[in-house]
């Protein structure tokens, strides 16, 4: 496998979610914005006086699935559903972003 001199712009993660209630964590797949170290400390630093779905929406380009509604339909990625998801549960932003930071910073490499 080869890699990029500059990597694509974004990326596609399966992100575990606890449940309350369920066993095993859900499984939710993102497609994510590639920021370089650099914009990671940008970004970071403007987290102050911001909303959390806002701050997320700057990472998240959509859910591929994994979310769905009460009758088990898949839900459309929409800002206003990240901010719903994310309400819903309140350690879902932080599995978010710690998901999103070992994606981009932690080396996968077999022993």
């Amino acid at each position: 496998m080869q890699i990029r001199i500059i990597p694509h712009p974004v990326f596609r993660a399966a992100i575990p979610f606890t449940v309350a209630g369920q066993e095993s964590p859900a499984v939710v797949t993102f497609d994510l914005r590639h920021k370089s170290p650099q914009e990671l400390r940008r970004w970071a630093a403007s987290f102050a006086g911001r909303e959390t779905a806002e701050i997320v929406s700057d990472v998240v380009v959509a859910w591929v699935s994994g979310v769905v509604d009460d009758d088990g339909a898949e839900v459309p990625y929409s800002k206003d559903n990240l901010e719903l998801f994310l309400a819903s549960h309140g350690s879902r932003a932080t599995d978010l972003l710690h998901a999103y930071q070992r994606e981009l910073l932690e080396s996968r490499q077999k022993n």
